[in-house]
């Protein structure tokens, strides 16, 4: 999932100037690999981060400069990095135990609360709240200082239809406080507005690909795993969800006809255009792209794709240039990294990977 922060509002409307002549492509940004942590044998400790343990994290998120929020997926728990001692601890479920706690009347008692295979993490600055996908458990959970909640959803407004979450995967929060998912299970994206109603705002209508511009909620997506939210007004955001098994960035606008309506972002439907190469994003070829982040300075905010099968980690400029930032294909500074997947960026200037060689990796964005 990807921090939101003021550059959002110039990440959505750059795209819009893009198309009106008004924009000018610039040299997109280097990442740079400053540190490496780990390799850890998968398992679980505590402690300065050279002693912790892990077991293959999916998904984070930070507090700026704070707090790394880390979805510890093989663990079945929620973990956290403070940035400033760099110490390990475990915030919720228990590390080791797949399951789920007895059902609760109202907030679920933090020490009771089982989780089975957490896969993504979002910060929630306004509210103070750290939101957990409890893939495994149909269910995301809100933690605060008021103790934990679920989101699993209510019966929708469509007859034989039903609001519920089936696999949450990636989670997005913009400056409002809205809530954004990604349920694999469901092929949808949901809104949740902490007043316990879910909504649908995208897919939800079976797995498969439409290449027409429509409504969101008629459109059809196969396992989307993440979202990033991007709000430029109190009422109006733009949201990019990793359409993974169609192999595509799908992006979703507020509509004048419609509540949503969903475009192509990145990545191409067209086999006969499909490149592997830097270039323009909309003909990129993905390999089921899983997590996202918008990250960088105000001046150069790039929409990072983790793409776990060739082991990159793509970037997309506000211009829809592609290029890749780390992995295989990047420059030697940023070459390191095996498949990505969880990222989470800690200020405009670091991005943090967890990659399948168990080592978590801290990045530097460098303009040229």
């Amino acid at each position: 999932m990807g921090r939101r922060s003021h550059i959002h509002a110039l990440f959505v409307c750059l795209p819009i100037a893009l198309a009106a002549g008004l924009a000018e492509a610039a040299d997109p940004p280097r990442l740079v690999l400053e540190e490496t942590y780990g390799p850890w044998e998968p398992g679980y400790a505590e402690g300065p981060i050279e002693e912790a343990r892990f077991n293959r994290p999916q998904g984070m998120d930070a507090a700026p400069n704070v707090t790394l929020y880390i979805a510890d997926t093989f663990n079945h728990c929620l973990r956290a990095l403070d940035l400033t001692d760099r110490t390990v601890s475990t915030l919720l479920g228990v590390c080791g135990e797949a399951g789920r706690e007895a059902p609760a009347e109202d907030a679920i008692d933090r020490d009771d609360v089982r989780m089975r295979y957490p896969t993504d993490v979002a910060w929630d600055a306004r509210r103070g709240v750290v939101y957990v996908a409890d893939a495994g458990n149909g269910r995301v959970l809100a933690l605060s200082d008021s103790g934990v909640t679920e989101i699993t959803g209510q019966p929708g407004d469509e007859p034989g239809k039903s609001e519920t979450l089936v696999e949450p995967m990636g989670l997005g929060v913009d400056e409002n406080s809205r809530l954004f998912i990604a349920d694999r299970g469901a092929h949808a994206v949901y809104e949740y507005v902490s007043d316990g109603v879910l909504t649908r705002v995208a897919g939800g209508v079976g797995a498969g690909y439409d290449s027409k511009l429509r409504e969101a909620r008629q459109a059809r997506f196969d396992a989307p795993h993440d979202v990033t939210v991007l709000a430029y007004s109190a009422s109006r955001a733009a949201v990019f969800v990793a359409d993974t098994d169609n192999g595509l960035i799908r992006w979703l606008q507020p509509g004048s006809v419609a509540p949503w309506l969903v475009s192509n972002y990145a990545g191409s439907d067209a086999p006969a255009v499909w490149r592997d190469a830097p270039g323009a994003a909309q003909l990129y070829r993905f390999d089921r792209p899983y997590r996202l982040l918008v990250a960088g300075p105000a001046s150069a905010p790039v929409l990072y794709i983790a793409e776990p099968a060739k082991k990159r980690l793509i970037g997309v400029t506000a211009e829809r240039r592609l290029f890749i930032a780390a992995g295989d294909g990047a420059p030697t500074e940023a070459a390191d990294m095996g498949a990505p997947h969880a990222i989470a960026a800690t200020s405009s200037r670091v991005v943090y990977v967890f990659d399948d060689r168990d080592r978590l990796l801290k990045f530097s964005i460098q303009s040229e």
